[in-house]
């Protein structure tokens, strides 16, 4: 590995040397300046990795401006150096956006720790940065047309095939209307697929005829996507494919070559999207793993470090966002799927929309018992608000709405009438006592735009959308109706009674808790190692590490008498899966504990159903890890 090369910009020879020993100790390659215009000098003969500078500098260039300087010509992490960490100070070098503090006189783990942070800090963002690259390069390089609308239709970006194929110049495009794509003939169901899309359901190859500035045309088919932001809605994505050629030939086997050619590449941007998502966790596993370690160390509930390691926190939480939604491209719909208590969601979502509608009298039974399932609480919510709607909306003089929960576990013969596999559900009833359906109503409530309100008072989008947020969650759901009867829809969502529900937020118990015992600890990544390794232990476990699954079985035939294992799922020539089926042949008795930079999906609660003692994805904090030990070794 590369040598490290830290500037150290400090007028205080016995500081700076004192702090080139004990870098130089860790393996930095040390350099060390005594002020700004020293500093900017060298940088620009050849930027270092990382400068720990002071604030307080001899010259006329302090700390902060030389710092302001680096920053609008290179992208050098800067960590600070000061006595000072009053309010004032920190404000005044918070614009230049510093990588971290260290507080004169200071400790030599500090020091250390917080410049690994700065690097592995850096390492991520570059490694984002070169993500966001090649995904543009992706978009740009598209063979079919892409268009981005923003939710009034505008044209916000388009690739360069869009421009060829609906002749268009550059210039036109903050111009471009969604509308201004399609001839009047197709203007209404064009418009129709549009507007689905932009209410958040896909619409898939809509065909429509493109007329040329040249005068020819060509047959178009358009794909609508949503775009969505925090489970919101705000635009949608137009792939276009020129299927003129296939259309005219009527050559039905290249259609379905086609066809399957632009599934296999969908299916590898999907793994694409997934396996940088896996490792952008594993960098933020590292980031978080220190930042837990260096608030183990800071004691002091006052000290400003604690604030700033709490921000850091904070940017991970971001990063962790953002590979969510790279997992939903990989996973290809639910955005944000976690173990999840409906009771809470339903509550929440009832509690929050009865205050609006006083009118609407709520009852709610819930299952005391519930079963987990794996949902996406934006989506869910989504569904119930639209569900609580559309009674409201049967109830136009008021009336009770009626709420329960509970599990159920359908036979065969059960299941078949749903055609749905037999299993474990949640099952969620929302029953209004409004004017009710018709047998001909009740055939057609979940078509997109069919609905019997006016128009200003529906889309007929909103039970559309329930149907499909269901669906993508493996459920199924089922209406009850007679005119003036009111109404019943009850949705049966997948149950996963082996799952531990976890808190995407940061963990809600109060303190980390100390254990003891034999832990191995499996993962292919030795930065995952090291800091789990020093996780564990300053929780007061004695580790084992392996990084490749052949490694893990050796360890454990020659001496089983680990109290857990720490498995990673996701390992070259030996994943996770396997490693646990032959760990189980050695000891039957083997606790496992799952970790993966992966959402739980199906190879995960197979084998939880196997056995598996429980799941935590990464990134996750000491606190939240030593609870789950905790939950595992000491139920």
């Amino acid at each position: 590995m590369e040598q490290k090369r830290i500037l150290v910009v400090e007028d205080e020879s016995i500081v700076a040397n004192d702090i080139r020993r004990t870098l130089e100790l860790l393996g930095y390659r040390v350099d060390i300046l005594s002020s700004g215009e020293e500093a900017l000098s060298y940088v620009a003969q050849g930027p270092p990795d990382l400068i720990v500078m002071d604030i307080v500098l001899d010259g006329d260039i302090n700390g902060i401006e030389a710092a302001e300087q680096l920053k609008t010509g290179y992208r050098i992490p800067v960590v600070y150096l000061t006595s000072h960490s009053d309010a004032h100070t920190i404000e005044k070098v918070r614009h230049t956006a510093p990588y971290g503090y260290v507080l004169k006189p200071f400790d030599e783990k500090t020091l250390s720790t917080t410049i690994e942070i700065a690097l592995q800090q850096r390492e991520m963002e570059g490694k984002l940065e070169e993500s966001e690259e090649r995904f543009r390069s992706l978009f740009e390089n598209h063979p079919d047309a892409v268009l981005a609308f923003d939710s009034d239709g505008r044209c916000t970006n388009c690739n360069a095939a869009s421009l060829s194929l609906f002749d268009l110049k550059p210039e036109e495009i903050p111009s471009l209307h969604h509308t201004d794509l399609v001839t009047d003939a197709y203007r209404e169901d064009f418009v129709r697929s549009f507007d689905a899309a932009r209410n958040g359901l896909p619409q898939r190859a809509h065909r429509i005829h493109f007329v040329r500035r040249d005068g020819t045309s060509r047959i178009l088919e358009i794909t609508f996507l949503p775009v969505t932001a925090n489970a919101v809605n705000v635009g949608v994505y137009a792939i276009a494919q020129d299927v003129t050629d296939i259309v005219h030939t009527r050559d039905l086997q290249k259609k379905l070559d086609e066809r399957l050619r632009h599934v296999q590449k969908m299916e590898a941007i999907g793994t694409l999207a997934g396996g940088i998502a896996h490792d952008f966790n594993n960098l933020l596993m590292a980031i978080q793993g220190r930042t837990s370690l260096l608030l183990l160390e800071i004691s002091d509930p006052s000290s400003p470090l604690r604030d700033h390691l709490s921000h850091i926190e904070e940017i991970v939480h971001s990063g962790v966002s953002l590979t969510r939604q790279l997992l939903s491209i990989a996973r290809g719909g639910k955005v944000d799927v976690s173990p999840v208590n409906l009771n809470d969601i339903v509550r929440k979502s009832a509690d929050m929309f009865g205050r609006t509608k006083k009118e609407m009298r709520i009852h709610a039974k819930y299952e005391p018992e519930i079963w987990p399932v794996m949902a996406d609480r934006g989506q869910i919510d989504q569904a119930l608000l639209n569900l609580f709607v559309n009674a409201w909306q049967a109830m136009p003089g008021g009336g009770n709405l009626y709420l329960s929960t509970e599990n159920a576990s359908l036979t065969e013969e059960e299941a078949l009438i749903f055609h749905a596999p037999p299993g474990d559900y949640v099952v969620l009833s929302i029953t209004d006592t409004g004017v009710g359906m018709d047998e001909e109503t009740q055939q057609h409530i979940f078509e997109p735009f069919f609905t019997t309100k006016e128009l200003e008072r529906g889309t007929g989008l909103g039970l559309a959308s329930v149907y499909g947020i269901v669906k993508q969650h493996d459920g199924f759901i089922d209406v009850t109706s007679s005119p003036g009867t009111g109404s019943t829809f009850t949705i049966y969502l997948p149950a996963r009674r082996n799952i531990t529900i976890e808190d995407g937020a940061p963990h809600p118990r109060e303190d980390i808790v100390h254990g003891e015992g034999r832990i191995l600890l499996v993962d292919d990544e030795e930065m995952i190692l090291d800091v789990g390794r020093e996780l564990l232990q300053a929780l007061g476990y004695t580790v084992t590490t392996a990084s490749n699954g052949q490694d893990a079985l050796d360890i454990y035939q020659k001496e089983s008498s680990y109290d857990l294992v720490v498995l990673d799922m996701i390992m070259p020539d030996m994943g996770g899966a396997e490693v646990y089926s032959r760990l189980k042949k050695l000891d039957p008795s083997v606790t496992v504990l799952l970790s993966s930079g992966y959402s739980p999906g199906h190879q995960m609660q197979e084998m939880m159903d196997l056995g598996c003692a429980g799941f935590i994805q990464k990134p996750f904090s000491a606190k939240a890890l030593s609870h789950k030990i905790k939950d595992i070794l000491s139920p």
